[in-house]
Parts: structure tokens; C-alpha cells; sequence
């Protein structure tokens, strides 16, 4: 797959479909009986409004700091005179992709859940005041709620977000930057060790 964005952008456009997957979690569950009628769907469309809130917030400061990092000179990396926003810029590369693969990963999982959940608790049919239907429309737009369809934008923004982050070139000629460098042991630790190890480079395929 051809490599199409770098870091920044992907961070940037991540933490904008973060955004809009927070915006619509919202508006989902508000405006739509999944509370009410099949309450554990609508719970996990909570989880994934609020875990999509720190995620946009989270992206879109290392985007930031990656823009600013980027922009430095090597005066301004000099430990005599670095400044405290280049050091604050620097642990928000440094340890902010970390934090966000989880809450990308944590969505990820929330909306495949509650689609499953959705399809499975919610009524079955798209009628309203019938048996096994629905006994209330959402309020905007006027439609009965459609949890394939609802939880299916969901899941797919959070695909897009993986998407973006396999084509994201994260240094030069796949190299990657000092301030990014993620020092592996040579000699492996216990079992909890190599499975944490295992999930980071797993999630790292999908996000720098």
C-alpha cells in the first residue's frame, strides 16, 4: 500500500474523525429511544462518544506538537537554551501516540461491540407500534432508529482512522524520527511483557 500522509497529517485528520465520531455518538443518543429500548447499545454509544472526546483531544495535540517539532531548528533543540514548550512538545510526541493508539483501539473495540449489541438487543423491526418494533422514532431527524446503520458510521470512522494510519509515513524513507525512536530489548521480558509487546506492534501497524 502506497504511503500517502505523514505524521502530522495523519494526527490532524484523525483527531478530526475523532471529532466527528464524538459529534454523532451525541447526536445518536440523544436524539434516537436507544436508551430506552435496548439501554446496553446505548451505553456503549455513550463509551464511545466520551473515549472519541479524549481521542480528538489527544491526536490533535500531538499534530500540533509534530508541526511545531518540525518547524525547529538546532539551536532550539540545544539543552542549555531549550525552552519549556520545546520540552512539553516533545514528551506530547513522545508519549501521546501511546495513550491515543489505546483510546483508538478501546473505540474500536466499543463500536464493534455496540453494533453487535445493536443489532442483537435492539427491536428487530423497522416498524414503529408492531411486535418486536420500535415504540418511538428519533426526534431529528423524524425516522425510526436504525442501529446497523447508526453504529455502522461509527464503526467506520474509527476504520478510517486506522485507514489514514497505515498510509502515514512516519519519517523519511520509513525511517523514524529521534524524537519518535521506540527502543526495543533484545532479550524478552515475562509473559505480560511479550503480550504488551505483541498488541504495540500490532496497533502500531494502524497507527504511528
Amino acid at each position: 500500500m502506497a504511503r500517502a500522509c505523514d505524521a502530522v497529517t495523519f494526527y490532524i485528520y484523525g483527531g478530526v474523525l475523532a471529532a466527528a465520531a464524538f459529534l454523532l455518538a451525541i447526536f445518536f443518543h440523544q436524539t434516537c429511544p436507544y436508551s430506552k429500548e435496548c439501554g446496553t447499545a446505548g451505553s456503549f454509544m455513550v463509551l464511545i462518544s466520551v473515549v472519541s472526546f479524549f481521542q480528538m483531544c489527544v491526536m490533535l495535540t500531538i499534530g500540533k506538537a509534530l508541526s511545531g517539532i518540525s518547524q525547529m531548528h538546532v539551536r532550539d533543540l540545544t539543552p542549555s537554551t531549550m525552552a519549556w514548550s520545546v520540552k512539553r512538545r516533545g514528551n506530547v510526541a513522545k508519549s501521546g501516540p501511546v495513550c491515543s493508539r489505546v483510546l483508538l483501539l478501546m473505540n474500536v473495540l466499543f463500536a464493534g461491540a455496540g453494533m453487535a449489541l445493536g443489532v442483537s438487543q435492539c427491536p428487530s423491526r423497522p416498524e414503529r407500534n408492531v411486535p418486536n418494533g420500535w415504540k418511538d422514532y428519533c426526534s431529528s431527524p423524524i425516522r425510526v432508529p436504525q442501529p446497523t446503520q447508526d453504529f455502522g458510521v461509527l464503526v467506520g470512522l474509527t476504520w478510517a482512522i486506522c485507514f489514514f494510519g497505515c498510509c502515514a509515513k512516519v519519517g523519511g524513507a520509513g525511517k523514524t524520527p529521534p524524537y519518535l525512536y521506540d527502543p526495543m530489548p533484545e532479550v524478552g521480558g515475562d509473559d505480560l511483557t511479550t503480550v504488551l509487546g505483541a498488541v504495540r506492534q500490532l496497533t502500531r501497524c494502524c497507527h504511528p
